[in-house]
């Protein structure tokens, strides 16, 4: 029973993911498909912030690192001068007080990114997270193939 009610809310997550992609792209319609290459980047993503899953305690806290995460990743596939200006815009978004902590949180991201999946180049779009009884189940919606 429990992995019935697992599989109810990924399945209304994964809805709710494809109707705000596709109300981002003028009600085209998004159907969310296993990755080619079989990399789940779901997997890759939950890999990518495990050193900092101790300060997700809460579904609230864990989005934000997600989002966090989301960024430095997409950052890192930029050209080097792109990034700077990225992180720059993202800074300027934030309260003065957060922005030394935020710049050197997203640097270390994207050194991460380099050093461990430097080889993923794929970007992500999009994610989703749903509440389970097991833990916070993540779905991310991601470009094909790398860019």
């Amino acid at each position: 029973m429990a992995s019935s009610k697992r599989k109810a809310r990924t399945k209304t997550a994964t809805e709710k993911m494809e109707k705000r992609l596709s109300e981002q792209l003028d009600g085209k319609e998004v159907v969310i498909v296993e990755s080619a290459d079989g990399v789940k980047m779901s997997e890759v993503l939950e890999a990518f912030i495990a050193p900092y899953m101790e300060f997700a305690e809460t579904e609230e806290s864990f989005e934000k690192l997600v989002t966090i995460a989301v960024i430095a990743w997409n950052t890192s596939l930029l050209p080097r001068l792109a990034q700077t200006k990225s992180i720059n815009d993202l800074l300027t978004s934030l309260p003065p007080e957060t922005r030394t902590d935020a710049k050197s949180i997203v640097r270390d991201l994207i050194r991460r990114k380099r050093k461990h999946f430097g080889k993923i180049r794929r970007a992500i779009i999009d994610f989703e997270i749903a509440d389970t009884r097991d833990g916070f189940h993540l779905m991310v919606a991601s470009t094909p193939e790398n860019i």
